[in-house]
């Protein structure tokens, strides 16, 4: 099994794009030299379809993440457009956890007062998802990415320091989330 990563959670919680304190979409960080200079794949209109609830590989690439600096609502400096390399492999959930699938792994379900247990998880925070992964990873017996204390909706956990280098489930860092 390569790594695997989650979908952000909540459609609300995560769409800050995992600034967790690591240097997610840095080149360097993600362990490609400053320098290097790859072309961006091509990506296909017509990819394959892909159904819900699976896992897809993520072969390793280059793409240009941030914004033109003319493009309408970009948000300043954090939104500068630069080249990203992603230099391994990983497999992402094709769709957003449900509240039935994090029900079922914590016991709780943080969006309750919503109808639809196939509906994406809600108002929970990024430590109830780092929390939910070290869930996922226990049950398939492998280590925790993230070092959480506290229970149910009262969590804190703290990222992983290199998120690469930890084979259990994991939320993608914000180059794995836009590529």
């Amino acid at each position: 099994m390569g790594h695997r990563v989650l979908l952000p959670l909540f459609l609300l919680g995560l769409c800050a794009c995992g600034r967790t304190g690591h240097l997610a979409g840095d080149p360097a960080a993600d362990g490609a030299p400053p320098d290097a200079r790859l072309v961006p794949e091509a990506r296909p209109a017509d990819a394959p379809y892909t159904p819900p609830g699976t896992w897809i590989h993520v072969k390793p690439g280059a793409f240009f993440m941030g914004s033109p600096t003319k493009e309408a609502c970009r948000d300043g400096y954090d939104e500068r457009q630069h080249m990203v390399v992603l230099t391994r492999g990983y497999e992402i959930y094709s769709t957003e956890v449900t509240r039935g699938e994090f029900h079922a792994a914590m016991g709780y379900d943080p969006t309750a007062s919503m109808s639809g247990l196939d509906h994406p998880v809600g108002r929970a925070t990024w430590s109830e998802a780092a929390a939910y992964c070290n869930a996922l990873s226990a049950a398939a017996g492998l280590k925790a990415c993230y070092s959480c204390k506290g229970s149910l909706g009262a969590v804190a956990c703290n990222p992983a320091s290199k998120p690469h280098a930890c084979l259990g489930y994991r939320l993608p860092t914000e180059a794995e989330y836009e590529y």
